[in-house]
């Protein structure tokens, strides 16, 4: 009788157990399920969050290109200007090299710092024979360069405001052919050499 009893305890223990255990898997079921959706809920936004970071990117990038469009543009005028500038102050050049009979006794000083428009200056001046001299800053050079020279180009963005003073007075005073880059007047003519009307 006791190994009935003992029997239908283990049984019974069995029973209680494999109850036990079923709960025991099915909540560690709803929770691996649980997991499963959080994991597939932080890989959707964890997508998300990686997809607007793209967009953010992209649209920063295209911002970029756009604003270095504009400032460009914005540079494009005033290059065009200065280009036609240089053009008038090379056809300034070539008349006053054709005008003046001798020009290889002739000196040109450019006084400021530009490099382009003095290169193309430089070429123009030597072509006709002519000696070119350039001015860059030395204020106390600056009056004999002046008085060496027969035609100044005077690059006003390149020089103190004190010496592009001192560069028209000494051309007023002297009758000088004195030529103003990048401004609006790019030949300034002394009084002399005006035309009427």
């Amino acid at each position: 009788m006791t190994t009935l009893s003992d029997t239908e305890q283990l049984r019974s223990e069995h029973a209680a157990l494999l109850q036990a255990y079923g709960r025991i898997q099915a909540d560690c079921s709803v929770r691996l399920r649980r997991q499963a959706e959080r994991i597939d809920h932080l890989e959707n936004a964890l997508f998300q969050t990686r997809l607007a970071v793209i967009l953010r990117d992209t649209r920063m990038a295209w911002a970029e290109a756009d604003q270095q469009a504009l400032r460009e543009a914005a540079q494009l005028p005033r290059r065009k200007t200065l280009a036609r500038q240089v053009e008038q102050l090379m056809e300034r050049v070539r008349t006053l090299a054709r005008q003046r009979n001798g020009a290889g006794t002739r000196a040109v000083l450019c006084v400021g710092g530009d490099g382009n428009t003095a290169g193309l200056a430089r070429q123009l001046v030597e072509s006709t024979g002519g000696r070119f001299l350039t001015h860059e800053g030395e204020e106390e050079a600056l009056e004999a360069s002046l008085h060496a020279a027969d035609l100044v180009i005077c690059q006003t963005g390149c020089i103190s405001h004190d010496a592009y003073w001192r560069v028209r007075d000494h051309c007023k005073r002297t009758g000088k052919q004195c030529v103003l880059v990048d401004s609006p007047e790019a030949v300034i003519q002394p009084p002399a050499s005006r035309k009427p009307g």
